[in-house]
C-alpha cells in the first residue's frame, strides 16, 4: 500500500468543465466514454509513477547482498524487525486516503476555501497523535522483551532498542506526510510527487547498499533511512509553500474536532493496511516459529517475486484514482462504470502477462538473485501467482469503491480474508511448509475477496455482476489459454531453440489476438489514441536528438 499519488490536469480541467457548464447539465450529458484528456492524463501519470518501479526493481540487488554479507539468518531476522514495526502505520488511522480523496473532490468542484480547511483539520490530529505513539513505542521496547517475543538471535538490548525507534520513526514521520504529500496528488501534480518518491526510494536504496555492503548494524541501516526521509520532508513541505502560498503547510485553520471527526470514517480504511498486515507478517511470524529464519527469507523474496507485479499494477491503479475520485464527484456513473470495466481487464492483462512472461525466467534468475543462498519453490511460486490472477480483477473493484470513499465493505471483507489466512497458515504451515503460507492466501482469496468485492461495486452501482464476470472470465481465458499451451510445450520439449524461438513467440501472439478480440469499440478508440500519442512523442525525440 504504501502513499498514494496523483494528478493535477485530470482534477483541474474536469473543475473547469464544471464551472463553464454547470453540474445539473454535466451528468445529464456524460459522454460514453471517459472525459476528453482521461487517456493523457492516465498515461503521463504512469509514466512518472514507473520512476519508483524502477526503483523498487533496482532495490532487489539489497536481497544478494544482505545475504553474502549478513547470512540467510540475520537476514530474516531484519526482515521480519522491519516487516514487525509495520503495524505503525495504523496511526495513520486510515485518514489519510479519506481526506485525500476528500480534497480531490473540493478541488474537482473549485472549493479552496474547504480544501485547506479539510488539511489544517487533519493535521491538527495528526502531529500530535504520531509523537504520542513514537513516545509510546519508546516505553514499549524499553519495558518489553521484544526480543524474546520475535524469537531474534542476533540484535538484543541497546542495539534493539535503537533499531526499533529509529525503524518507528521513519513510519511516523510518513503518517502526517502522507496527507501533506497528498496535496500533490489531490490537486493533479502526479509528475512532481512521482519524481519526489523516486528521489526518495533511490536515496533509501543507495545508503541502504552501502551500509549492508559495509556489515554495518541494523542500528546504522534505520539511521540512514531516517535521515533521508527527514530531508525530502523539508523539500517537500519548501516545494508546496512555493507552489501553493494560498494553502499553508501549518494547521492555522480548520479545527481538531473536524479532525477527529475523519477518524471514524478512516478507521474502514485503516483497516485495509491492518489487513495487509495481519495477512503477511503473521504468516511470516508463523514461518520463523516452525521453519526458522532461513525459511522466512525464501517466503519473503518469492513474495517480493510476485510483488512485482503489485508494483506495475499500482502504477495504473494510482494514476487513475483521481480521475475516479472526480467522476465520483460530478455523479458520471456512466463513466465510472466504464472505467472500472477496462481497469480489470488492464489490470489483469498487462499485469498478469507479465508475470506469466517472465516465469520461465524467474527459475534461472532467482538463485542469481539470492546469492545461491536460497532455492526457489515452484509450487510456492505457483500458489502466489494463481492469487494474484485474483487480485488483479478484484483489485479493480476496490479502487474504484474506495476512490469514491465507498470502502466500508470491502474494508471488512479484506480483515475477513486476513484472519482466514492466518487461520490457514496455523494449520499449513507446519506440515506444508512455506507452500502452506501460499496456499493459505490462495485459498482465502478464492473464500472472500475474488467474488465478494467486484459482487460489491455492481451493487453499488446498480451493474450486472453476472456479466462483469463473464468478461472477467473471458479476460482471464485470453491469458490462462496461451500459458498453458506454453506450459505444455516446455514439458514435451528441452530444446531452448523451440522454447524460446518458437513456442515462447507463438503463446504471446496468440494471447494479443485474444485480447484484441474482446476489447470494445471505446477501448479500441482509447488504443489507437494511445498509439498515436506514443508515435508523437517518438517522432518529436527524433527530432530534438
Amino acid at each position: 500500500m504504501g502513499v498514494q499519488t496523483s494528478a493535477v490536469a485530470p482534477v483541474a480541467d474536469v473543475a473547469h468543465a464544471g464551472a463553464r457548464v454547470g453540474l445539473v447539465r454535466e451528468v445529464s450529458t456524460e459522454p460514453s466514454r471517459p472525459p476528453r484528456g482521461f487517456l493523457r492524463r492516465v498515461s503521463r501519470g504512469v509514466g512518472a509513477l514507473s520512476l519508483s518501479v524502477f526503483v523498487n526493481i533496482l532495490s532487489q540487488v539489497t536481497v544478494p547482498i544482505a545475504l553474502y554479507v549478513w547470512g540467510k539468518f540475520r537476514f530474516g531476522e531484519w526482515i521480519l524487525l522491519s516487516g514487525f514495526v509495520q503495524f505503525l502505520k495504523i496511526t495513520d488511522l486510515g485518514v489519510q486516503t479519506y481526506v485525500v480523496n476528500r480534497l480531490c473532490a473540493s478541488f474537482a468542484c473549485g472549493n479552496k476555501d474547504e480544501f485547506r480547511r479539510i488539511l489544517h483539520s487533519t493535521l491538527r490530529v495528526q502531529l500530535p497523535l504520531s509523537l504520542a505513539v513514537l513516545s509510546g513505542v519508546a516505553l514499549a521496547a524499553a519495558v518489553l522483551p521484544t526480543g524474546r517475543i520475535l524469537g531474534l538471535r542476533t540484535i538484543g538490548g541497546r542495539a534493539l532498542f535503537a533499531a526499533i525507534l529509529l525503524l518507528s520513526a521513519e513510519l511516523l514521520i510518513g503518517v502526517p506526510m502522507g496527507v501533506i504529500g497528498g496535496v500533490y496528488r489531490a490537486t493533479g501534480r502526479l509528475a512532481r510527487a512521482a519524481v519526489l518518491g523516486a528521489v526518495q526510494d533511490f536515496a533509501v536504496l543507495a545508503v541502504t547498499i552501502v551500509l549492508i555492503a559495509t556489515d554495518c548494524s541494523f542500528v546504522s541501516v534505520a539511521a540512514g533511512q531516517v535521515t533521508i526521509a527527514v530531508m525530502i520532508t523539508g523539500l517537500i513541505l519548501y516545494d508546496l509553500d512555493r507552489l501553493y502560498s494560498w494553502l499553508g503547510v501549518w494547521p492555522t485553520h480548520g479545527s481538531w474536532r473536524e479532525g477527529l471527526m475523519m477518524i471514524g470514517p478512516g478507521l474502514f480504511f485503516l483497516l485495509i493496511p491492518l489487513a495487509d498486515y495481519v495477512a503477511t507478517q503473521f504468516s511470516l511470524m508463523v514461518t520463523q516459529r516452525w521453519l526458522g529464519g532461513g525459511e522466512v527469507s525464501r517466503l519473503a523474496t518469492h513474495r517480493m517475486v510476485i510483488n512485482f507485479g503489485v508494483m506495475v499494477s499500482s502504477l495504473l491503479t494510482n494514476a487513475v484514482w483521481p480521475e475516479l475520485t472526480a467522476m465520483h464527484a460530478l455523479g458520471k456513473t456512466h463513466s465510472l462504470m466504464r472505467v472500472h470495466s477496462t481497469l480489470a481487464k488492464l489490470n489483469l492483462w498487462l499485469v498478469g502477462g507479465l508475470i506469466l512472461v517472465s516465469l520461465p525466467l524467474i527459475s534461472v534468475l532467482y538463485p542469481l538473485w539470492t546469492a545461491r543462498r536460497l532455492s526457489l519453490d515452484s509450487w510456492t511460486l505457483g500458489f502466489l501467482t494463481g492469487r494474484f490472477f485474483l487480485w488483479t480483477v478484484w483489485n479493480a473493484s476496490s479502487t474504484v469503491l474506495c476512490a469514491g470513499n465507498r470502502h466500508y465493505l470491502p474494508s471488512i471483507a479484506l480483515v475477513a480474508e486476513a484472519i482466514v489466512t492466518g487461520v490457514l497458515a496455523v494449520c499449513l504451515v507446519p506440515t506444508l511448509g512455506i507452500r502452506g503460507a501460499a496456499l493459505a492466501a490462495l485459498l482465502a482469496d478464492i473464500s472472500i475477496c475474488a467474488w465478494l468485492v467486484p459482487l460489491l461495486v455492481m451493487k453499488e452501482f446498480g451493474e450486472d455482476f453476472v456479466e462483469f464476470a463473464r468478461t472477467s472470465l473471458r479476460a482471464a481465458f485470453a491469458l490462462l489459454l496461451p500459458a498453458g499451451v506454453c506450459l505444455a510445450a516446455w514439458h514435451f520439449s528441452s530444446s531452448v531453440i523451440v522454447r524460446y524461438a518458437l513456442v515462447f513467440p507463438a503463446c504471446i501472439y496468440l494471447g494479443s489476438v485474444l485480447m484484441l478480440n474482446q476489447i470494445d469499440d471505446s477501448e479500441r478508440h482509447l488504443l489507437v489514441r494511445l498509439w498515436i500519442g506514443l508515435r508523437l512523442k517518438v517522432a518529436r525525440a527524433a527530432k530534438v536528438s
